[in-house]
C-alpha cells in the first residue's frame, strides 16, 4: 500500500472516531468548531483519537465469544460456569479487586504454586465450573506463598484466558463478573 493511501485510511479511521466520540453540534458556532476539529483530526490523524478508538492498545483482543462467563453475579455458594472455544491458550488468570492477580491454571508450575489442571490440557477445554466458595490460588504477588479462596471481597472480577498472560503480545479473551459477598436468601 502506497504512503499516501495508507495515511488516507488513517484520517479516514481519525475522522470516523471523532465523529463517535465528540459530541454533536447544537449551534452554526458550534458546527464550526466541530468541523475545525474534524479537519484537525483528518490532518493530525492518528495517535490520541485512534488511541482513544482502539479497544486494547496493549494487546490484541479475541472475539467476546471466545470466553463467557455464568452467572454475572456471583454470590457465595454459587458456581462460576467459563465456557471456551478451543483449542485456546494454556493461562487461566483472574484480576481479583485491589489488583489482586490470580493464575489459575498456568504452564510449569512451581511445586509452591500449584495450577489447578496441566495447561496442555486445559486448551482443550470447553467448560470449566469454579466452585465460589472454594476456588483457591495463590496470588501473584511477592511474599504470598498460601492459596486464599480468589472470590473472597465484594467487587468486580476479570477472568483471562490467554496463551501467555504474562506478556503482552497474545491476544487475550475474558469475561468479567461481579461478586456479592452477601449468601442469597
Amino acid at each position: 500500500m502506497h504512503a499516501r493511501t495508507a495515511g488516507n485510511l488513517l484520517a479516514a479511521k481519525a475522522v470516523g472516531c471523532a465523529l463517535r466520540l465528540l459530541p454533536a453540534p447544537r449551534s452554526r458556532s458550534d458546527a464550526t468548531s466541530f468541523f475545525s476539529l474534524l479537519v484537525l483530526a483528518a490532518l493530525c490523524g492518528t495517535v490520541a483519537l485512534l488511541g482513544a478508538c482502539a479497544r486494547s492498545p496493549e494487546r490484541p483482543v479475541e472475539p467476546r465469544s471466545a470466553l463467557s462467563c455464568r452467572p454475572l453475579e456471583l454470590r457465595p455458594g454459587d458456581t462460576l460456569e467459563l465456557t471456551m472455544r478451543t483449542p485456546h491458550g494454556g493461562y487461566l488468570g483472574v484480576m481479583a479487586p485491589g489488583d489482586f492477580w490470580f493464575f489459575l491454571i498456568y504452564p510449569q508450575p512451581q511445586p509452591d504454586r500449584p495450577s489447578l489442571m496441566p495447561a496442555s490440557k486445559f486448551r482443550n477445554v470447553t467448560r470449566l465450573a469454579l466452585p465460589v466458595s472454594s476456588t483457591k490460588a495463590i496470588p501473584w504477588v511477592h511474599g504470598y506463598n498460601e492459596a486464599m479462596l480468589v472470590f473472597r471481597k465484594a467487587g468486580t472480577y476479570k477472568i483471562l484466558v490467554s496463551e501467555n498472560l504474562l506478556s503482552h503480545d497474545y491476544p487475550v479473551s475474558s469475561c468479567t463478573v461481579k461478586f456479592l459477598a452477601a449468601m442469597r436468601r
